[in-house]
């Protein structure tokens, strides 16, 4: 990690130094050098690919390597998807943190109070923003973990779900640590519903991440939440 950090750097470094002179002079020259830093990150079997995007006086420059699609040989392109994992979850933290300090919710709401549908639930119901964000609610389903299950869940099965959840015997809410993909998604769903938006679809998959996420303000300094996410 500390090895691709450095080659990060050392990449910026240069194509700092190449910014000056003609114009596609310097693309060219920026070209050259993305190509060579992100060689070593490229499959040796071609499958998959990367998107790199500069960002240089003002304009943004965008070079991409391999196939979104290697069966269709359909070529990776600046706006291609890319499923984010777990770095989604930075998202929805920024947004619920954002949303904290503005005074649009607080760390200690339960997720029901936006959610009606888990309000006759029974511990599902107290869990809070807080604990959601922190890892500490307890919430924890079989895709949370190894072995990976295949089932999936529709809308009305997440939330039948949640409802009967239990959490460990002995578990206090807020206090113990544990990692939990389902507890995000409930988060991001919380946080869209405190601000009337929707999904793409209704098919949550506590394994997956969101492949887009859109970020908004409304124009007051206030942040208007998701305008678009979907699940891979």
């Amino acid at each position: 990690m500390r090895g691709a950090w450095v080659g990060c750097f050392q990449m910026v470094i240069a194509v700092i130094a190449v910014t000056k002179g003609p114009l596609a002079e310097a693309n060219e020259r920026i070209r050259e050098i993305v190509s060579h830093e992100i060689q070593s990150s490229l499959p040796d079997d071609g499958v998959g690919g990367i998107a790199v995007a500069v960002r240089i006086n003002g304009r943004t420059v965008f070079f991409n390597d391999g196939f979104a699609d290697v069966a269709n040989k359909r070529p990776i392109e600046s706006d291609t998807l890319f499923n984010l994992a777990s770095i989604g979850k930075v998202f929805d933290a920024t947004l619920l943190a954002q949303a904290v300090l503005r005074g649009e919710l607080a760390f200690d709401d339960p997720v029901s109070k936006f959610i009606p549908e888990l309000r006759n639930g029974d511990d599902i119901r107290r869990v809070t923003f807080r604990q959601l964000a922190s890892h500490t609610s307890g919430l924890l389903l079989p895709q949370d973990h190894p072995p990976w299950p295949e089932q999936h869940y529709t809308f009305p099965e997440f939330l039948r779900t949640l409802n009967e959840w239990k959490p460990e015997p002995g578990h206090e809410p807020g206090k113990r640590h544990e990692y939990t993909h389902a507890g995000f998604i409930l988060l991001h769903l919380a946080i869209e519903r405190r601000f009337n938006t929707s999904r793409d679809n209704e098919r949550p998959n506590p394994t997956a991440a969101w492949t887009r996420v859109d970020y908004a303000s409304d124009g007051n300094g206030r942040s208007a939440g998701f305008t678009r996410s979907g699940f891979e």
